[in-house]
């Protein structure tokens, strides 16, 4: 499928979906009662939107990846908004929205590069990856 994360095993997402749905479910619950709220957030958030890319829900996936990318806003660690860039990246992409694609990478490598390092959390969200994927 054009666009969709290399490794991406639709039946393997659907199968956490149970997890993820109770994550979303208790993500309004005060950040002191659930330590790392946002965090856990922005992963089922994010999941849910490679969940929807993987299985042709192309509009649904770029809506989450774009909620996505504003839990991460939220949170404390920089190098987190550099992976949720790759998220509407690739959503856009998969809908021939290949500028948007493209400034949403080139905000991750900027935000790489300000942290002085080459990757984030995703091995495959690396500086060099994402020159390849400007280039």
């Amino acid at each position: 499928m054009t666009g969709a994360r290399s490794g991406c095993d639709p039946r393997e997402t659907f199968r956490q979906l149970p997890l993820l749905t109770l994550i979303v479910k208790y993500s309004g619950v005060p950040s002191a009662a659930v330590p790392h709220r946002l965090k856990i957030q922005f992963e089922a958030v994010q999941g849910l939107g490679r969940a929807h890319l993987a299985t042709g829900q192309y509009e649904q996936a770029l809506a989450d990846h774009h909620r996505a990318l504003d839990i991460a806003g939220e949170l404390e660690h920089p190098g987190d908004r550099a992976h949720a860039h790759d998220g509407p990246a690739h959503a856009s992409q998969t809908l021939g929205q290949h500028d948007h694609a493209r400034q949403h990478w080139q905000a991750a490598l900027e935000i790489l590069t300000a942290l002085d390092t080459d990757h984030t959390e995703d091995p495959e969200m690396t500086t060099s990856t994402l020159r390849e994927r400007l280039s």
